[in-house]
């Protein structure tokens, strides 16, 4: 998305932004004072063709909607999801294998 538009929050201008950066900040309101290179004046965003449509809540899904189960989320049923887990004794591995390292590390200063 392009960063064209300017705005005015507390007597600061901010910007440049972009349509997603404006939806995204909880302080733009339908009122706050908006302006791009070619306007002619700020005007509040809700006046703004192009901007009106960021403080619309997403549509709910209809009430006859049902969500089909995939093949993918077959594949990630809980014994796929067990067998994808780290080894329960990785932890343990790890331990041994500092604890190698260090012995060898002490070991080489004395011998």
């Amino acid at each position: 998305m392009r960063k064209e538009w300017y705005i005015k929050l507390k007597d600061r201008t901010e910007g440049p932004l972009s349509k997603l950066d404006l939806k995204m900040d909880p302080r733009v309101t339908p009122d706050t004072l908006a302006w791009r290179s070619g306007m002619p004046d700020w005007l509040p965003i809700e006046d703004i063709p192009e901007l009106k449509d960021i403080f619309e809540e997403a549509a709910p899904p209809p009430e006859h909607f049902e969500a089909k189960q995939t093949e993918s989320d077959e594949s990630l049923g809980p014994e796929r999801i067990m067998e994808m887990s780290p080894d329960p004794n990785y932890f343990f591995y790890v331990i041994l294998v500092v604890v190698l390292i260090i012995l060898i590390f002490v070991y080489s200063q004395y011998f």
